[in-house]
């Protein structure tokens, strides 16, 4: 009948405008188009379609419970989001530490992950262009790590506690950071960050919770658990694993492959903890408790020896720490106590500077001799102006670039130096051709060869292992090596960031508009080489940032200055 006929029609363009409309399907879109050209050529298939329309219902019904979920939790990620973003004052580099940087860092990743995956299925105009303008800066895993890796570097340098290090840290955020450590190996930081953990989830009573995610809890537990057994705390590691056997029963998530391996790490706990009462000294190198010492295989790219490595660890840790002829010089290895002093002026040590040089006479530098050996560290107060400060830092913080090293023919970022640097050609204003002047004035040396000026910034726990500066002697470049190195302080730092000398018992901490200048080579051969003693490293920076300008000047130009 004709009536029939509409409503074939009418009821193909109410599926097919459902379907189109409201899920935007186009796999959909085309199996409707399907049935329209074919529902004439049969009465019973055009029927077929009033129990279609019906079962779209479910769907639609099912379609929408399930949004209304996706919905909720984005509300309930939403209304933390606002708490924690609200409970914040203005971020500053000055005021930053590295556990704020790994909180705000580890829930960006987290939550961005989580939302373009489980929770962003449909295509939304407003988070689209929010990645489009935030994909570059947003924090990767990767990035995660890296952090992870410069908190747990500041805590061996400067032997905080995870207490100190992880200040206003979430549990979640504790437990990656022991999760972390065991990763590296160390196992006693690994410990302090579970213990502490433990302490921030709260009593037994508590571990129930709902606000406290499960895979955690168990991820602490079995954390936990194989670093005490690591540090030969057996007893310990039973109770762990035992812990962990309760609680995955006691909230459903237990499985029969966990229950065999924790059943199964019980017993070989507890095997060796009688081995251990029968006969503590008759144990292999290898037995837990052989490895309770700190691993600081990655604060050691660079592969140095142990005794220099704790002399940059303990002169890192001083405020500042100067040596004269009669203390803080290295002694076989060996520091001898160095002499704490104020910034304050010496007679004995410091003095004007002016050279002959109309650009000091009215504003002379102020340099300190802060070694008694050779070679001599300058100390040059003040050198820069409040606004030659800033305008460095504005000129360098839109071109900052990853800190790189040569590997074999190519330059990679590395791990012995976390930061970022930007290049300042003498000529790029005014105020540059002024600085430059005045530091070729201040050392009196010729920086026609000299390189650019390098302005690094250093990122969270940013640091550079123990270097030398003086480069190579390539016979195709006539510049020859770097001779001196003026390094100019664009910043305070908050904690940490001291440049120190291992081998002549020195540290200085930065100082914003001071400059510290040396001779990377010997004055004494006709052909000069390195000086060993200009081994220095930029200790980790854990509040705070830190800013620093260097100046590398060349051998050409300079042989008479080394006389």
């Amino acid at each position: 009948h004709s009536d029939r006929s509409i409503s074939c029609i009418t009821i193909t363009m109410r599926v097919k405008e459902l379907v189109v409309g409201v899920l935007g399907l186009v796999v959909l879109v085309d199996s409707a188009g399907t049935v329209s050209n074919e529902a004439f050529t049969s009465t019973a298939r055009y029927i077929q379609l009033y129990g279609i329309e019906k079962s779209l219902i479910n769907a639609l019904e099912g379609y929408v419970d399930a949004e209304q979920t996706r919905l909720d939790t984005i509300r309930t990620v939403l209304g933390s989001l606002n708490d924690t973003v609200s409970g914040q004052g203005n971020a500053t580099e000055d005021g930053h530490t590295a556990s704020a940087a790994h909180a705000v860092a580890t829930r960006l990743s987290e939550l961005t992950t989580r939302l373009s995956t489980d929770l962003m299925n449909a295509r939304d105009i407003n988070m689209d262009n929010w990645y489009d303008a935030n994909s570059e800066m947003l924090p990767t895993p990767q990035d995660v790590n890296g952090i992870r890796d410069g908190m747990l570097r500041a805590q061996r340098t400067y032997d905080m506690t995870a207490h100190q290090v992880g200040e206003n840290s979430s549990f979640i955020e504790m437990v990656r950071m022991g999760q972390h450590a065991s990763n590296q190996q160390d196992w006693p930081s690994a410990i302090e960050w579970f213990e502490v953990a433990q302490e921030t989830m709260g009593a037994e009573s508590d571990v129930d919770s709902p606000e406290i995610p499960k895979a955690e809890v168990m991820s602490l537990y079995d954390g936990h658990s194989y670093a005490a057994y690591k540090m030969g705390n057996l007893t310990q590691a039973i109770l762990f694993s035992e812990d962990l056997l309760d609680f995955a029963e006691r909230t459903n998530q237990s499985t029969r492959r966990l229950e065999m391996r924790l059943h199964d790490n019980i017993e070989s706990y507890s095997v060796i903890l009688t081995r251990v009462i029968a006969a503590p000294t008759d144990l292999p190198a290898n037995a837990p408790g052989a490895v309770a010492k700190r691993n600081y295989g990655k604060d050691n790219i660079l592969l140095h020896e142990g005794t220099t490595l704790e002399a940059v660890r303990h002169l890192c840790r001083q405020p500042d720490n100067y040596a004269n002829a009669s203390v803080g010089k290295a002694l076989n290895g060996t520091l001898e106590a160095a002499l704490p002093r104020n910034k304050r002026f010496y007679k004995d040590t410091c003095k004007l500077v002016t050279r002959g040089k109309a650009s000091l006479l009215l504003r002379p530098a102020k340099v300190e001799i802060i070694t008694g050996g050779e070679p001599k560290v300058k100390l040059f107060r003040e050198f820069l102006t409040e606004e030659e400060r800033l305008h460095i830092i504005e000129i360098a913080r839109g071109r900052l670039t990853r800190s790189v090293a040569m590997n074999g023919s190519e330059y990679v970022p590395t791990e012995f130096r976390i930061s970022e640097v930007a290049w300042i050609k003498p000529t790029t204003d005014p105020v540059i051709e002024r600085i430059h002047r005045r530091i070729a004035d201040a050392t009196g040396l010729d920086l026609g060869k000299a390189e650019d000026l390098q302005v690094s910034n250093y990122g969270i726990a940013g640091h550079y292992e123990p270097h030398f500066d003086w480069g190579r002697r390539y016979p195709n470049k006539p510049d020859g090596m770097r001779l001196a190195t003026f390094m100019l302080y664009l910043s305070d730092v908050g904690l940490g960031g001291n440049t120190v000398f291992p081998h002549l018992g020195v540290a200085v901490s930065p100082s914003k508009r001071d400059a510290i200048f040396w001779h990377n080579l010997h004055s004494d051969a006709v052909r000069p080489e390195g000086n060993v003693n200009t081994l220095h490293a930029g200790c980790p920076v854990f509040a705070g940032s830190k800013w620093v300008a260097n100046k590398w000047v060349h051998e050409a130009g300079n042989t008479v200055c080394l006389a």
